[in-house]
């Protein structure tokens, strides 16, 4: 039961269901809001500490409009277009699908029916955890792996991935709990208004 007295407060139930129900969807919208960019952060830094001397506006635009397809759209593998190919050296273009086709299976091996987009991860926006999970694991080896402080000097000036909390913490006290006059009558009951005599509805088209 969510009828709840402490201190005197009485008949608060409804407010707390609604909170709950909003800190409950504050979890989905997390997952269904921000999956895109960590997988495709994911892939940028990767292909970065691989690639440090590649431009990063050449790595965005394989990674948007390349890998983000391979990963989040199509069932069958494809090869990266040529014309993406020509905005970087023969060295770099030669090397990038045999570095990157791994990649790409190993979180494709993750995903849900494909494709995965928004609308299909609103009905079950856990179904995208493994995948999440898998940068994480990555992203936490790579922060085990830093170099101790005598070794910084010769170390990659790359910084390190942000970690980022696979279950959000939403604080009540940037939501907007839902507190309408049934719920208001129930905390304050002597601040109930009588109905008057003859009181009639508000017509809002007037």
């Amino acid at each position: 039961s969510l009828f709840v007295e402490e201190n005197g407060l009485k008949n608060y139930g409804q407010s707390l269901s609604a909170a709950c129900k909003t800190v409950a969807t504050s979890y989905n919208n997390y997952y269904i809001e921000n999956f895109e960019n960590i997988i495709c952060n994911y892939f940028i830094y990767i292909l970065k500490r691989k690639y440090p001397n590649v431009r990063i506006g050449c790595l965005k635009n394989l990674v948007y409009n390349h890998v983000y397809d391979e990963v989040l759209v199509r069932c069958e593998p494809s090869s990266i277009p040529d014309e993406m190919l020509g905005r970087f050296d023969s060295d770099v273009a030669s090397s990038l699908s045999s570095f990157l086709n791994p990649l790409i299976l190993e979180m494709k091996s993750r995903m849900p029916m494909l494709p995965v987009s928004k609308v299909s991860l609103n009905n079950g926006p856990f179904k995208i955890l493994p995948a999440l999970r898998h940068i994480l694991e990555k992203y936490e080896n790579l922060h085990m792996a830093q170099p101790s402080p005598i070794d910084k000097d010769n170390a990659s000036k790359l910084v390190p991935p942000r970690l980022f909390s696979l279950f959000p913490n939403p604080g009540l006290g940037w939501r907007f709990i839902k507190v309408d006059a049934q719920n208001l009558t129930g905390i304050f009951p002597e601040a109930k208004q009588e109905k008057q005599i003859n009181e009639s509805p508000f017509d809002h088209n007037q």
